[in-house]
């Protein structure tokens, strides 16, 4: 592990069920949250990483109160250091490597995280484009969306109405008829594509994972660069510490759905489950229709 340092809650407020500071208008969903974080914590002591877990929470919680961007930073990278490790007892490789070389602590992070980050970008395609279409910038440009047109493809949805993605990818030919041109049409044009060509769907994620772990190895450069060298000044440490944050998280709810969805229970098969969910995906993409991959 990464001088990941091992920390005992020795105070009250280290409780890592009081990570968040929670608005009133976001308390339910956070309660929520939390309440999915106690069923984890729960898994995760009956299987041997409950310290781990406790640990990534901690830092987690740590990164969202400090106000210091080298704080930050040093705590979303050992959240992620926390989860993505082997334990001390285990030396053999867990995935292919070139010549058979031993794997290494950032090799792993850029192999697991970057993999299940990309997988994730492939969704958060769809649903940042959703709430792009449902923009209030839009209605003040006179961009509207029929009202039949919306329901059907849930831009508009009541409360308590579960979404899906598929309601929205089966519209999108008609969505991108009665948008003007203009960057939102493009990006609409993009996401059909995605889902209807599996050539451009497995270029994608390709990209999504080369620039994942691009992104990583420079977090990693900068971690480096406060830790040993004492550098706390440079210019892109405010954009580093939003991209470490957003790794982290993503990071930590890829374990979060392994556990909750696949009944994943043990860490080493959750990360190892990652990696090759992504190696299936990739392999698929080569014969089969995105849409039925991704949302079948």
């Amino acid at each position: 592990m990464i001088s990941s340092s091992s920390h005992a809650f020795e105070r009250p407020e280290d409780d890592v069920f009081q990570k968040f500071k929670l608005h009133p208008d976001a308390q339910p969903q956070m309660e929520a949250q939390l309440r999915r974080i106690e069923q984890m914590q729960e898994v995760a002591n009956a299987n041997g990483w409950g310290r781990r877990f406790d640990e990534a929470c901690y830092w987690l919680r740590k990164a969202e109160e400090s106000s210091n961007y080298v704080e930050k930073l040093l705590s979303y990278w050992i959240c992620i250091e926390s989860l993505c490790a082997k334990s001390d007892n285990i030396s053999a490789n867990w995935f292919l490597t070139k010549n058979n070389e031993k794997e290494t602590d950032i090799y792993l992070i850029r192999e697991i995280v970057g993999k299940s980050i990309a997988i994730a970008r492939c969704y958060q395609f769809g649903w940042v484009l959703r709430s792009c279409i449902n923009s209030k910038n839009n209605r003040w440009q006179g961009i509207s969306i029929p009202t039949d047109l919306a329901k059907r493809a849930q831009l508009e949805a009541s409360d308590g109405e579960q979404l899906f993605l598929s309601n929205l990818i089966s519209c999108l030919g008609e969505i991108d008829n009665a948008l003007p041109e203009g960057i939102l049409k493009d990006q609409v044009i993009d996401l059909k594509e995605f889902y209807d060509d599996e050539k451009v769907a497995l270029t994608s994620l390709r990209q999504y994972l080369e620039s994942a772990q691009d992104e990583i190895a420079f977090i990693y450069r900068m971690r480096n660069k406060i830790a040993h060298e004492g550098n706390s000044e440079h210019f892109l440490l405010p954009s580093l510490c939003k991209l470490a944050e957003g790794y982290a998280l993503s990071f930590f709810n890829s374990i979060q759905n392994r556990v909750e969805r696949d009944g994943d229970k043990e860490l080493q098969s959750i990360l190892i489950n990652l990696v090759q969910n992504y190696d299936r995906i990739e392999l698929q993409l080569k014969s089969e229709k995105p849409l039925k991959i991704f949302l079948g």
